[in-house]
Order: structure tokens, then sequence, then C-alpha cells
């Protein structure tokens, strides 16, 4: 009967020889990786990989109390294979998913990954509630502020999918994070990309489920196909999904790096107690609106059409439609916000005055800016009755109000009125943008920052 090691008496041998540096795997860079592809020499460089793992018929080291190895990074990204050998499960000997361990390896080569992977026969580890696999995970993720945790497995071919991220149903990583992974993926050519499709990594002893729920780091499980992860079925397939995780963990650890350089918000006209702190923190992450002066955001100050149409296409991430040229006699190409101002224009958002002016330095009122939010937002269902009693059926403004009030992406007073020829001020579009990116659930990198009123 195999012995296992105490995972306390685990843990102090770790504490002397945190990391296993034994040189088993050499470095690696995209390069050569490329030439062994061109010259069709990468399966003899990646079979010794898989070489630790396979050995006694994929029970890996059996001379070993430690059945997992370890090795130190340089970012902020842990790369996990807990199946790269045979494992036990309620008394069975489960299959290793093949090489989950080799590309796990290269992963921590090529990118500079923290990694830990079965590399012996002991109980699964992604089954189990605790264990030592688990607790190595645990010191790893807590010493060196893991970011993320990216746990990799097997999937059989017949399965209907190439590639399952399981998030806990969306609960263990950030759905900005996540359509990153997906689209490297299918942007690379691996179609067939499911999100808790099969595997969600829901059950309590799921690595990605102890990462996200105990540890507190966003997670996911990537279930690939055999299709793609065995090189000696389809080299050109494996390489593909060994360039793309490669390219995931880049971005993700670039996102890791912007959010560190993000300077704070430290205006001293928006404390914590102000009603739309939340809101403007979230603008001014998002680079949508900016302070006035370094230390002030002047929150109750009014909107001038310029400063939203400028907001709005930040926001919006719009581009030309086409080359850009004077529409209106009063914003000339010289204008500080003449490419905004041109840009909402072609996308149908904002219109000048009959006259031909556009009117940049006047201010928005509130149902001026509701119409150009509404512009933007698919509803042809007509409101029956008015929500504020002082916006009629007969007001210009009536769809648009209603429809964004439905929505809760704008508010009356506490006194049921709107008010919309009331003008704008900077927070209370902060406070539209907020909940309109929580309508919309389309923004980038930004996606776990949303906050209740």
């Amino acid at each position: 009967m195999k012995r296992f090691i105490p995972w306390c008496f685990l843990l102090q041998f770790l504490k002397f020889f945190p990391f296993n540096r034994s040189a088993a795997y050499a470095e690696v860079d995209l390069n050569n990786l490329n030439s062994l592809h061109i010259e069709n020499r990468l399966l003899e460089f990646i079979l010794p990989y898989e070489d630790s793992f396979s050995q006694n018929s994929y029970q890996g080291d059996i001379n070993t109390d430690i059945p997992f190895t370890i090795k130190e990074g340089s970012i902020p990204i842990l790369v996990s294979a807990p199946h790269a050998t045979e494992h036990l499960r309620e008394g069975n000997v489960k299959k290793a998913d093949i090489y989950t361990g080799s590309i796990s390896a290269i992963l921590h080569e090529l990118t500079g990954s923290y990694l830990i992977q079965s590399s012996g026969f002991s109980e699964d580890p992604n089954y189990i509630e605790a264990g030592d696999y688990k607790q190595a995970l645990k010191q790893i993720v807590e010493e060196n502020d893991i970011k993320y945790v990216i746990d990799l497995h097997g999937s059989a071919r017949h399965r209907d999918f190439n590639i399952d991220l399981g998030t806990i149903n969306g609960q263990s990583i950030k759905n900005s994070a996540l359509q990153k992974i997906k689209y490297r993926f299918e942007s690379n050519g691996i179609d067939k990309v499911a999100v808790d499709h099969t595997f969600s990594g829901l059950s309590g002893g799921t690595i990605v489920n102890y990462s996200a729920n105990n540890l507190g780091v966003e997670a996911v499980q990537l279930e690939i196909s055999r299709a793609y992860r065995d090189p000696r079925n389809d080299m050109n397939s494996f390489y593909t999904l060994l360039l793309s995780l490669n390219e995931i963990i880049n971005e993700l650890n670039d996102n890791i790096n912007q959010e560190t350089l993000d300077s704070e918000m430290t205006f001293n006209d928006v404390p914590f107690s102000f009603w739309g702190w939340k809101d403007i923190y979230f603008v001014f992450k998002n680079n949508w609106m900016k302070g006035q002066t370094e230390s002030t955001f002047s929150p109750n100050a009014h909107l001038t059409r310029s400063q939203a149409a400028v907001t709005i296409v930040r926001a919006l991430e719009l581009e030309a439609k086409e080359p850009l040229k004077q529409s209106f006699e009063d914003v000339s190409e010289e204008y500080w916000a003449f490419k905004e101002i041109e840009i909402a224009r072609q996308h149908g958002i904002i219109g000048g005055y009959k006259d031909g002016t556009f009117g940049p330095g006047n201010r928005i009122t509130r149902e001026q800016i509701a119409a150009i939010f509404a512009k933007t937002i698919e509803d042809t269902t007509r409101a029956k009755r008015p929500a504020f009693k002082n916006v009629n059926s007969s007001r210009w403004s009536f769809d648009a109000i209603m429809s964004l009030s439905k929505k809760g992406i704008i508010n009356g007073y506490q006194d049921n009125t709107f008010i919309p020829g009331g003008y704008v001020t900077r927070s209370q579009l902060a406070f539209m943008l907020h909940r309109y990116a929580q309508h919309r659930r389309e923004i980038k990198d930004y996606d776990g920052i949303f906050w209740d009123k």
C-alpha cells in the first residue's frame, strides 16, 4: 500500500525546500518551439517531458513520498496539472490526463508561471476536500500573491467540445478574463470552446473551487480534448493549443501589471460618504472620465455637450466609420473634442441643432443624455404609462426616459419627478455609465468591480 506523507510534515519540508528546482526540463522559448515544429522535431522534444509522468504505467515516481512537483515562477499565475499521473478516487484507480503534465511544464518554462503538477500516485487532488496537493497550492498562492490559477485537465475525444472552461457557473473568474481566454482559443482556430458545459468545477474538491472559494483567487478549469493535447494524434493541433495557452497566460499577466500600475482615485471632493463615489471610481478606473484637476473631480459640476460626447465615445469604444470632416460650423477640426463629436455623430447617437451648430459648450440636459443612451440599447417596447409625474407620453424624450428607467440606468428624484430639462452633473453621468455597463456586461478588464447602490 502506498504511504502518503501527512500534509503537516509536508509543509515543514516545503518551508525549508519551498520549490523543486530540478533541471529536469531545459528552458524553452517560442522561437525554439517554432523551429522544432517547422523541422518536424517537436514530438521528440516533448516526449522527455512526458516520460517523468508516464513511467511506471503513468504512476510517475513510485519512490517518492511527495507525489507532486512544485516549480517557482516569476509572474503571479499558477498552472496546475493534478491528473498528470494516475490517481486514486474512492478506492478506484483513475487514468492520467496524459500530456497535461508536459503542457504545464512547458508553459512554466515559456511564461514564468508558477507550477504544481502531480508526479506520483496519490489520492485524487481534484476530488478530495483537502490533501497535500491543496495545502501546497495554498502555500504557493499565499506566499506569492497569485492572481490566477489555471487548472489543466483532459477529456475524451468523443466529447462535443474541444475545450470546456469550468468556472463554477461564472463564480470562479471574472467574465472579462473568461472572455479573453475564450477569444484567444477561438481566434487561433480552436472551435467548440464551451463554458461550464460538462466540467464546471462545481464540486467542493476541485482545484478551481478550492482556489476561488477557499483562497479567494480567480481560477479556471480547462478540460482539453485529447484531439488537441496529444501530440501523437495531431501535432498541429497540439502546437496551436500550446501557443494559445502561452498567449492566454501572457495576456492575463498584462492585465495584472496594468491594474498594478493604475493609480488610485484620490479626489478630495469625492469622500467615501458621497453617494456616487463607487460610480465615479468605476468610470475613473475605466478611463472614461477624468478629474478636472489631479485632486478634484467636481461631481456636482454640470456637463457640456462636448464633454458628454467624449465620455460616451470612450465608454462605448467607438471608432470612426469614415474619414473625419467638419460637420458643425462651431466645431472646427482644431477643437479639443472634434474627433469624439464627429465619431458620435457618425454613429447616430448625438446630433446638432437645426441651424447647423452643435453647441459644444452648452450644458446637456437629463432628457438629452437619456436619448443618447437609449440609441445604444435595443428596446422596442413602449411604456404604457409614465414612470414620473412630470414626464408625460407626449414628450419627445418619453420613450428614452421610460426605457432607461425600466433598466435602472437612470433614476428620478424622491418626489417621483425626473426634471427632464434639468442639467446633468458629472456624478449623475458616472452613475448612468456604471448602470449602463452593468446592463451591457461588455466591459473589458473591470467586470468584477460592479457595485449595487
